[in-house]
């Protein structure tokens, strides 16, 4: 007798399929108890008091590491100042950071991999890590390693700092007694380098003046919360200025919790456009819902917001964005196996091709493979064919890696804010940063024209 295979694709946690594809779990519930020995240390130091970028950071970090490593992120320090963060609920740091998952304080859970930030020291005898953000860039160094004391910074290079800093934790799991897990690298949005070691003195790293008012958001899955965090973190100058379009015609299911930022499993069968509005309007944005899908007849009117930032994950709607009449599309995407998961692609239309080029309509996919011990445990248990296959076609995601994508989509809206040519396509993988890959799109040279703007607090 086999069995329909319903509720467990709905409810698979993305970053369990991660050890399950490269079958080193036996089974489901093995792949999820995986994620429970994963756990880190974040030691807080006493600039966080009086420093909205540190706990910016912070909170970034908490939110999307606890979601994968799921033995919990500890913070240990200083957690009592005043939470500077509108829109996480909490009149402290302890409240703000328990609400988006963290543990506080909790001497007997703190143990390496430890993850120090606003001046926190560690002596280097268990392994440590240590954020490092600017204006536009943004890195990881070893822990023993003090930086020079802050001068600059944004709230774009402080939520890069915190995705990449998510994922360096991954290294380290994944190669605990390697060196290379402490290997400085960084990422810069304004030059669109990145690699190893710090970037060079001189690199290019103006302020961040000027943010977009009018917003388009299409996806509110993994990318669009990740979008819409970020937005959140920005510095404007009078939130209730600012336009937000949100679309999306999906519910919220399980597995959303372990890949969307936005998501807590209160919300569980709540719609998409509901939760984003709620947490867009506590920032005090202004909000459209749409809850319709963009099709073929679909098109945007003149007086709505013109710039899209896209975070689907069909090739049909993607072959629609250069056809909806917006001005400006920013697209993200990231790989979906165990391989590539870590892999991010950004493009902008219009380009040198049209979205129809880009995406073609039939694009050739891998059949997913059923060999894994998790699938022949599930197939033992009288699970058909059809469900495994829906199970094993579900993508290996984790939240670092749209944090880290919504960095270089929204720097695509930011940069011709700031007189410089956005690209038209940026491909990175955060397992390889020496190889970003970057083509300047000479068709946007003027799109700055077409996006409204307010000035950041950092700029008034």
């Amino acid at each position: 007798m086999h069995t329909t295979f319903r509720q467990p694709p709905s409810k698979l946690h993305r970053f369990a399929k991660y050890y399950i594809d490269r079958d080193t779990v036996s089974s489901l519930d093995e792949g999820h108890k995986k994620l429970e020995t994963l756990s880190a240390t974040a030691l807080v130091g006493p600039a966080i008091c009086d420093s909205y970028l540190d706990q910016v950071l912070l909170l970034t970090f908490v939110n999307v590491a606890r979601r994968c490593y799921l033995g919990g992120i500890n913070v240990n320090g200083i957690v009592n100042a005043p939470n500077r963060v509108p829109g996480i609920p909490g009149r402290t740091l302890k409240e703000a950071i328990e609400f988006v998952g963290g543990r506080v304080n909790n001497s007997m859970a703190a143990k390496p991999p430890y993850v120090l930030f606003a001046g926190a020291f560690h002596d280097g005898s268990d392994f440590s890590i240590r954020p490092i953000y600017a204006n536009w860039w943004a890195g990881v160094s070893a822990g023993h390693i003090q930086p020079d004391p802050l001068t600059h910074g944004s709230s774009l290079g402080a939520v890069l700092a915190a995705g990449l800093t998510a994922f360096e934790l991954f290294t380290y799991f994944e190669h605990p007694d390697s060196t290379l897990s402490i290997r400085p690298k960084f990422i810069s949005l304004w030059e669109n380098l990145s690699g190893y070691g710090m970037p060079a003195s001189d690199i290019a790293d103006p302020a961040v003046e000027f943010l977009p008012s009018e917003l388009w958001l299409l996806g509110l899955g993994h990318l669009g919360q990740a979008y819409l965090w970020l937005l959140a973190m920005l510095s404007y100058d009078d939130p209730g200025s600012i336009k937000l379009f949100l679309q999306d015609t999906d519910n919220i299911d399980e597995n959303n919790e372990s890949t969307s930022v936005l998501t807590f499993r209160h919300r569980l069968g709540t719609p998409k456009t509901e939760v984003a509005t709620d947490w867009a309007e506590r920032i005090g944005f202004t909000v459209n819902r749409i809850e319709r899908r963009l099709g073929p007849l679909f098109r945007r009117e003149q007086y709505e917001p013109g710039i899209c930032l896209a975070g689907i994950d069909n090739t049909e709607t993607r072959r629609l964005l250069g056809k909806a009449g917006f001005d400006y599309v920013i697209d993200g995407g990231l790989g979906a196996t165990a391989r590539s998961f870590s892999r991010i692609s950004i493009h902008t239309l219009p380009g040198s091709r049209e979205s129809t080029e880009i995406w073609p309509a039939t694009i050739r996919l891998d059949e997913p493979s059923l060999q894994q011990k998790a699938y022949q445990e599930l197939a033992k248990r009288g699970i058909d064919t059809c469900g495994l296959a829906q199970l094993a076609s579900r993508s290996v995601a984790a939240p670092f890696v749209g944090t880290v994508a919504s960095c270089i989509a929204l720097a695509q809206v930011l940069k011709p804010l700031h007189q410089c040519t956005p690209s038209e396509l940026v491909s990175v993988d955060l397992r390889s940063l020496q190889y970003l890959q970057s083509i300047k799109n000479p068709q946007l040279t003027d799109i700055y024209k077409k996006i409204p703007f307010q000035l950041s607090t950092s700029a008034i």
